[in-house]
């Protein structure tokens, strides 16, 4: 009974970040009409249709609250992959100098460096083309990082499906409901959703100039970003075999 009570525990902030997004999305899109609405601030318009003109100021309270909280999460994301390109760079995969800690500071100043370069020159790349708009290079960020995100869950729902077909249950493994029948069910339905939500991303969206060039961009950004790492992966291996390791 504990045990059981432990796993229901540890799997309600799965379903209440869900629930939170779900509701969050279906009160903007009640409030504000599809052909009004804002991709960038369309949660700002839902607070202001649906509080009024009585209480203007929470609209402001609230912009101000979602840029300390952008600001808070865009220091995570800045300073999350720069941790990870630093470990990479100790066990070799990465160039060694990734590896390297500022004598001052304490901060892999190579990883956050490289990093920002990156991150500029694909800032850059998003804006060239006709039509740039802010919510244009807000999209194509946005699908390109959906496209990115969602290859690792191809994979995972792609080895739920095998490895329920080969596995046996043990003590330490939670099986899926409804036997092999139901996980064949799950896993082809969270499979199916992601490749789903992958082509939807590479839907221009309507009153685009150049369809094809927001395509290229995104399905472009998304295949550099997965060339790149297997470029990274396969020089460490090389100079791994070189070296006789």
């Amino acid at each position: 009974m504990a045990a059981s009570l432990q796993r229901l525990a540890e799997r309600l902030p799965l379903g209440f970040n869900a629930l939170a997004y779900i509701a969050g999305t279906g009160s903007v899109l009640w409030l504000v009409p599809n052909d009004q609405l804002n991709i960038v601030s369309g949660f700002l318009q839902a607070i202001t249709a649906g509080l009024g003109s009585g209480l203007w100021w929470v609209v402001g309270l609230a912009a101000a609250l979602y840029t300390v909280g952008n600001l808070g999460g865009l220091g995570a994301w800045l300073t999350g992959p720069a941790r990870v390109a630093f470990v990479i760079g100790l066990d070799r995969y990465f160039p060694p100098a990734f590896g390297r800690i500022h004598p001052r500071w304490r901060t892999p100043y190579v990883a956050i460096l490289a990093q920002a370069v990156i991150a500029s020159l694909f800032l850059l790349l998003s804006v060239l083309g006709r039509g740039s708009t802010v919510e244009h290079v807000y999209l194509v960020l946005l699908d390109t990082q959906v496209l990115i995100y969602f290859i690792p869950y191809i994979y995972l729902f792609v080895c739920f499906l095998l490895h329920r077909r080969r596995a046996e249950a043990t003590g330490d493994v939670i099986l899926a409901p409804g036997g092999r029948l139901g996980a064949l069910a799950i896993g082809l339905s969270g499979l199916s959703v992601t490749l789903f939500a992958m082509i939807v991303t590479m839907i221009p969206p309507p009153g685009t100039e150049s369809p094809w060039a927001f395509r290229a961009k995104v399905i472009g950004g998304a295949l550099g970003f997965v060339l790149l790492g297997g470029v990274i992966y396969w020089r460490a291996q090389w100079s791994r075999r070189a070296a006789g390791r």
